[in-house]
């Protein structure tokens, strides 16, 4: 009954095996690689560092085909364009990292599985596309014992293992979170203040004292910016700044490898005279090979151009190839209502070849070659190439947009010489070369600089300091009997409002932590002290409370523990410093 889930693993593996090892291995490419790349990595077999883990040639190569694997069997794809490749890196790149980091985590924390754990597993939560499977039903209901023939089936092995993989890879970072929820214990008095704050909406009416209040604000002496400027100087450096000029080279589908799909689709269409059985045509043809079962599709799936020959035919009816958003097409349809279509089809994608990618990698290679002893402006005009300015400042991270990673570039500023060129750093659809053009020493920046916002830090903490005291005596007019609105009318440079608030989450995020604190605190009728914030002083009064009910000791129980899980677990899983020592034209 998985014969045809076999059949697919088997095909999949062959394609895979083409793709990623007759594609990197066995061309020039590869070669070419070996000798760009330092040998103090890539020879050594090293493809990558995790603080000091290291990531080898094995273990990435391994990985991709893994990950290709699984999504040519996922989407039900004969091969991976160059997109879907360079997406298959990234996420085997970042599973890498993801792994080496939790090595560490789980031997810390002593977390362990065993085959007995995996087993037991496999034998009663199965893989989720086989819960519903026609051949292991019975009476409407999942047949246990008809799942266990099929995994005690050797021929099911190799799709089994796929399963397993994934398993093993998830208990152990499961089991940490487990362990890490059962640490928190959450006290009986911490959901009740909880559910009250959150179960509880309030009305308040509340003096602000903000600095338009103060008639001269604070005037910072030259001598306390300057007293400021030194004790913070640091503050004020300028780091090194290397900067560079880039081009990027575009890896793009050309008119040939639209001719390529079109070709394709016609030795397919000259096939179905000679062919009895339109899923023989599928099966040797279409880019999604074993979709050789006729499904129903509703009409507004598909684009315009599909919908217009889908209203040509009749049932029983083959149709000429066309192009659609999908790709070159040829259907055939065997019902039709009025809203769906049950249809095969054979569907061939526009895919760039790899003569494509390697008339790309060639002129990468003409150009690093000649930019050696040739001007690098006059070879970018000649190239079609538009160089764009970056940099890169010592001691701070680097983000460049649409690179795929940034530490390669960061390793490449920072260790260049000037009118240097870098190896091709692999981006989103295609290649970045950089060229080192200078580097701008550090400096501290002039205090002349830095005078305006010195001046405003030390008037604002000044500043700070007058409203506390304003605000104070203020509070004590209303500890001595006098009402919010009699205070106003003294002095209308206070400021009087009134609000409310449906919980205490969104007072918080309204009006900050502190001013929710001190409100929900109160009983009706109560007012707080002075409440500081970043942007002035408060006396608040609680008006009125309600009660709501918004949330449960059951909700509040979960969302807790797995806040203070979450938090916990950023804490332990830290990534440390990555280097990426991968050849941008490897992928």
């Amino acid at each position: 009954m998985l014969s045809q889930l076999r059949k697919r693993v088997k095909v999949i593996m062959f394609f895979v095996a083409i793709s990623f090892v007759a594609g990197f291995l066995l061309n020039e490419v590869w070669q070419m690689l070996r000798s760009r790349t330092p040998r103090s990595s890539w020879e050594k077999g090293i493809v990558g560092k995790v603080g000091k883990k290291t990531i080898t040639r094995d273990e990435y190569f391994n990985t991709v085909e893994y990950f290709a694997y699984r999504y040519l069997k996922e989407n039900k794809l004969r091969e991976i364009s160059e997109t879907e490749r360079e997406n298959i890196h990234s996420q085997a790149w970042q599973y890498l990292i993801s792994e080496k980091i939790w090595q560490d985590i789980l031997k810390q924390e002593k977390i362990k599985i065993t085959a007995e754990e995996v087993n037991e597993i496999v034998r009663f939560n199965p893989p989720p596309e086989l819960r519903n499977h026609p051949d292991l039903m019975t009476d409407g209901e999942f047949d246990q014992e008809k799942y266990l023939n099929v995994l005690a089936n050797p021929a099911n092995q190799e799709y089994f293992s796929l399963y397993v993989r994934d398993l093993i890879d998830m208990l152990p970072k499961e089991k940490l979170r487990i362990d890490v929820n059962a640490m928190y214990r959450i006290t009986s008095g911490e959901i009740e203040d909880r559910l009250n704050w959150e179960n509880t909406s309030v009305k308040t009416t509340y003096l602000y004292f903000s600095p338009k209040m103060l008639k001269e604000p604070y005037q910072p002496t030259e001598e306390e910016i300057k007293e400021y400027y030194e004790k913070n100087r640091k503050e004020f450096e300028t780091p090194e700044v290397h900067r560079l000029r880039y081009v990027f080279f575009t890896l793009q589908t050309t008119a040939e490898d639209s001719l390529d799909a079109q070709r394709q689709i016609e030795d397919a269409y000259a096939e179905i005279k000679s062919v009895e059985d339109f899923s023989f045509l599928i099966n040797d043809f279409s880019d999604m090979p074993y979709e050789t079962t006729a499904v129903w599709f509703a009409k507004n799936s598909f684009d315009e151009r599909t919908q217009t020959i889908l209203d040509s035919l009749q049932p029983g009816m083959i149709s000429k190839p066309f192009f659609s958003t999908e790709g070159w097409q040829i259907i055939n349809l065997e019902e039709k209502k009025k809203d769906s279509v049950k249809l095969k089809r054979i569907l061939v994608r526009i895919k760039m070849t790899s003569t494509t990618t390697a008339m790309v990698q060639d002129s990468i290679n003409k150009f690093l070659e000649r930019a050696k002893h040739e001007d690098f402006d006059t070879l970018c005009q000649e190239f079609g190439l538009t160089p764009l300015l970056t940099q890169v400042l010592k001691g701070k991270d680097v983000n460049f947009p649409g690179i795929n990673s940034n530490n390669q570039l960061k390793n490449f500023a920072l260790r260049a010489k000037p009118n240097e060129l870098s190896e091709p750093m692999r981006g989103r659809g295609g290649y970045f070369i950089f060229r080192l053009e200078g580097i701008t020493e550090s400096s501290s920046h002039p205090w002349e600089g830095a005078k305006q916002m010195i001046e405003w830090r030390i008037r604002r903490d000044k500043d700070k300091v007058k409203l506390i005291a304003k605000a104070e005596e203020n509070y004590k007019k209303l500890f001595s009997g006098k009402p919010f609105e009699a205070i106003v009318q003294e002095d209308p440079t206070i400021e009087i409002y009134q609000d409310s608030f449906p919980s205490f989450d969104r007072c918080s995020k309204a009006k900050g932590a502190e001013f929710a604190g001190a409100l929900y605190a109160l009983k009706p009728k109560e007012t707080s002290g002075v409440v500081t914030t970043d942007w002035g002083s408060f006396i608040i009064r609680c008006d009125e409370r309600k009660e709501v009910v918004k949330m449960t000791s059951d909700v509040f129980h979960s969302q807790r523990r797995q806040e203070v899980a979450n938090r916990i677990l950023s804490e332990l899983i830290k990534t440390p410093e990555v280097q990426d020592y991968r050849p941008g034209l490897l992928y």
